[in-house]
């Protein structure tokens, strides 16, 4: 199985982006950030399903900042079974099965993984993203993740992967049916089409570490 290190090659050093050089080093924090982008604007409705276009966008504004380093492939999304983005009342977008899938089988591979080992890089990607697409990437989808040498990086998977909600979600609690510990994620049991792909943020979620990027040591 692969790591998340075996997805990434660490990133170029590129030239600061002109919109942070405009602010200067007076927006750090992810709370900073997300007043700056007016987050909150953006969740007083539904949230809409990225087109492939959108996510295509985001991948070229990855490797815009990380440079001829990054290791996304270069089409297709992540997922190896049919399935469909869905609205969900009072979780927002999830990812339902299309078919029948058997325990064991690969449902997910982390091909399109946005690894930043730096949190200046990775706000330089925030900034090149819209205001909603980025608001999406640091309160939702992004996490912070420990590699088995204790080194931290900040991980985002710029796919409709982003979109599979988590077992612990605070407004309904379920037990996971894929394993996302690793970069082939698997069924943990038997699926049938028609239910929700979940799985459990803390296989590879930490819960600290924003502070080690300079983003400050609260979630937003």
């Amino acid at each position: 199985m692969l790591s998340r290190k075996e997805i990434w090659v660490f990133p170029a050093i590129v030239s600061t982006f002109m919109v942070r050089a405009t602010l200067g080093n007076s927006v750090t924090t992810l709370d900073e950030l997300y007043d700056l982008f007016d987050c909150g604007s953006f969740y007083n409705t539904e949230r809409p399903i990225n087109s492939d276009e959108e996510w295509s966008h985001a991948i070229d504004q990855y490797r815009a900042v990380v440079g001829e380093d990054a290791s996304i492939e270069s089409c297709g999304n992540g997922f190896n079974v049919s399935y469909e983005v869905q609205q969900f009342d009072g979780k927002g977008r999830g990812v339902v099965a299309l078919e029948d899938i058997k325990m064991g089988q690969i449902v997910y591979k982390m091909k399109n993984t946005a690894v930043f080992g730096d949190g200046e890089m990775y706000r330089q990607f925030l900034f090149r993203l819209d205001k909603g697409f980025a608001c999406d990437v640091f309160v939702h989808w992004a996490y912070v993740y420990e590699e088995e040498d204790g080194e931290i990086y900040i991980g985002v998977d710029l796919d409709p992967g982003s979109y599979m909600n988590d077992a612990d979600h605070p407004l309904e609690v379920k037990e996971r049916n894929v394993d996302c510990s690793t970069g082939m994620g698997h069924a943990t049991r038997d699926i049938s089409a028609g239910e929700e792909l979940i799985c459990s943020y803390s296989d590879f979620h930490e819960d600290y570490g924003w502070e080690e990027f300079g983003l400050g040591d609260t979630w937003v």
